[in-house]
């Protein structure tokens, strides 16, 4: 098992391209067959999640995600490390129709639930979503468009954590790439 902080400076990135996939190193599979399609991590009924946790600092996930929000839907990915239950836990969330952000604080309770308006232009495409994570703030971006930022140092969590992504649909997510940068 290859467990890492990124820390100040430095930089995390997975490429399928060049890493290939075997669960554990340096992504673990929570659920499902992750398995390398196209250049590409393809999640289909699969969850994962990454050894490498972040503190403060920015992920980026390029995902391409086949359809737009619809019912049955029901797709996470950001950071979130399930071991702390919801603690900490900063994610986009597709819940059937609705697509959004979520915030947890420290203890677990959810301080944010945002809806945002999903773009034609991120169905069946490479689509970077990105948090940014700083220790007074959070950003939720979509190919650089901001949709949501908390500035709330009292509801800000402070733990390390992990990315994942889950997929529960019986259809294909499809990670391109995955970059983390430390603060």
């Amino acid at each position: 098992m290859d467990n890492r902080i990124v820390r100040a400076g430095d930089i995390f990135i997975y490429d399928p391209r060049t890493q290939l996939y075997t669960s554990g190193s340096p992504i673990t599979t929570i659920s499902g067959s992750p398995a390398i399609s196209s250049s590409k991590l393809r999640l289909n009924a699969a969850v994962i999640q990454s050894q490498t946790a972040m503190t403060f600092g920015t992920l980026e996930l390029v995902l391409n995600i086949p359809t737009a929000p619809t019912v049955g839907d029901a797709r996470e990915f950001g950071l979130y490390f399930m071991n702390y239950g919801n603690k900490a836990r900063m994610t986009f969330q597709i819940s059937g129709t609705t697509f959004g952000v979520s915030v947890y604080d420290s203890a677990g309770t959810q301080t944010s639930l945002i809806t945002c308006t999903w773009n034609s232009a991120w169905t069946a495409t490479d689509t970077r979503f990105s948090i940014y994570r700083a220790e007074r703030r959070i950003i939720f971006k979509a190919n650089n468009t901001i949709l949501y930022t908390l500035d709330d140092a009292d509801l800000l969590p402070k733990y390390p954590i992990t990315f994942y992504v889950s997929n529960t649909n019986a259809d294909n997510l499809d990670l391109a790439a995955v970059s983390i940068y430390g603060l």
